[in-house]
């Protein structure tokens, strides 16, 4: 992958909430590197510097028929975009990006999770656990990279 082609979708939730608080120094960044990004998430906010918005059905909570909408819409929007790299954000744009991209890392598209804090913790409840830390371990063989934002985080990703 020639670094001054590279074409990324960012993957999150939705826009006003998480994209344009968080990660609009990233897209700008990898614009200036003459990187192609595109955006996949929910809501119609204008996203500066992306190359490409594209709104989804996907919700916050897992548990919405968007989830599984959503999967769908990511699968096509993957292989219409072609892209190197998914850059995912978010429990819900996290496991969906990894499920839908899972059968494209054998062309090559590499997939990155950043955690912003896994629902797996000590103190956490043990509904957690039982829910949240087996799908993790799942989606972290769809995963080529797993960023974290703290030690705990970085002990139980590994």
């Amino acid at each position: 992958m020639n670094e001054h082609h590279v074409k990324v979708l960012l993957v999150a939730n939705v826009a006003k909430e998480h994209v344009l608080k968080f990660h609009i120094p990233t897209i700008k960044r990898m614009r200036e590197l003459g990187w192609q990004v595109d955006v996949a998430c929910s809501g119609k906010e204008h996203i500066p510097y992306c190359n490409k918005q594209i709104c989804t059905s996907w919700t916050r909570s897992p548990f919405s028929s968007g989830t599984i909408k959503g999967i769908k819409e990511l699968k096509s929007i993957i292989s219409e975009g072609q892209y190197d790299v998914i850059y995912c954000h978010t429990p819900v744009g996290g496991a969906i990006s990894r499920i839908a991209g899972k059968k494209f890392r054998k062309d090559g598209l590499k997939i990155i999770y950043m955690s912003h804090g896994f629902h797996f913790y000590k103190g956490a409840p043990i509904l957690n656990w039982l829910l949240y830390y087996p799908l993790e371990k799942l989606m972290a063989n769809w995963t080529d990279c797993i960023i974290t934002i703290n030690e705990e985080d970085y002990n139980n990703a590994k």
